[in-house]
């Protein structure tokens, strides 16, 4: 899956205004990190709202891409039309279809997709965004529009002034990414935790993931401060990936793609055909 930039994704960026790509790994408790094309910061929870009121006043075209989820319920249990059925609040069918043990598409120890409501930063996430909704009473004018399919990338701009986000999964799309480029160790599982407590399994992981990243899927795409600066720690790693997974799908002829939808939950992930063809499958 490595990738060279095209020189038809400059013309794409420049056709309706520059656009800015932002990775951002959340966290309820401590703030955000974020990655961008020029540079890499952590912002406390007390700035949070200034950075991002901030970075929408001075984009005309801005696409976030947000670690945690952004959608709940089906749309029409959300608007009131239809009652709500177990799973509804708890866990959406894209990470159901990801918490099936056993399956080819079934992600190691140490990638996890957990339900929705046991993820904490989807507070933080209703805090700047008014997102995930999950009722009547939520409001549906919000500042960024949700984007939940490849198609709505075409039109990111096209009204003007314009602020969109979409939902990432580092964690995921890195296993997706270099799943093909590790190899197997005699008497013992591949480790992917780049998460774990300990720091040398964290450390150790996480330099071979990202070496895998660096040389057989970013290349000339990466910003040039990847090569000087590898990340130390999962934030960044995290946030990093999330940058690179909007940039890659902004390209005309990117490897990543939208899985899944509004209802069934969506986010950006690395275009694996067997993955998006099984999900597909799973929901008829």
């Amino acid at each position: 899956m490595g990738r060279q930039i095209h020189k038809e994704t400059e013309k794409h960026y420049m056709k309706k205004g520059k656009l800015t790509i932002i990775g951002v790994d959340p966290g309820s408790a401590k703030g955000i990190h974020y990655c961008s094309e020029e540079k890499e910061a952590k912002i406390g929870l007390g700035e949070i709202r200034k950075w991002i009121t901030e970075l929408k006043e001075n984009n005309d075209r801005l696409l976030i891409c947000w670690d945690s989820p952004l959608t709940g319920p089906p749309l029409n249990v959300v608007e009131g039309h239809n009652d709500l059925l177990k799973g509804h609040l708890t866990i959406r069918p894209i990470e159901s279809f990801f918490g099936k043990k056993g399956e080819e598409w079934s992600p190691p120890k140490g990638i996890s997709t957990l339900p929705y409501c046991g993820l904490s930063h989807w507070t933080i996430s209703r805090f700047l965004f008014g997102l995930p909704r999950v009722g009547v009473y939520d409001a549906t004018i919000l500042p960024f529009q949700l984007l939940c399919e490849d198609a709505a990338k075409t039109e990111i701009g096209n009204s003007g002034k314009e602020a969109c986000i979409t939902e990432v999964h580092p964690a995921l799309a890195a296993w997706v990414w270099c799943k093909n480029h590790r190899l197997p160790i005699p008497d013992n599982e591949i480790c992917w935790k780049y998460k774990d407590k300990k720091i040398k399994t964290r450390k150790e992981t996480m330099g071979e993931l990202w070496d895998i990243l660096m040389a057989e899927v970013f290349l000339e795409s990466a910003p040039t401060w990847f090569l000087e600066t590898p990340p130390k720690t999962a934030d960044q790693f995290d946030a990093r990936i999330a940058y690179m997974l909007g940039k890659f799908w902004m390209e005309p002829e990117g490897d990543v793609r939208i899985l899944g939808g509004r209802d069934p939950g969506a986010f950006l992930l690395p275009n694996d055909e067997m993955i998006f063809q099984e999900f597909e499958n799973s929901l008829t």
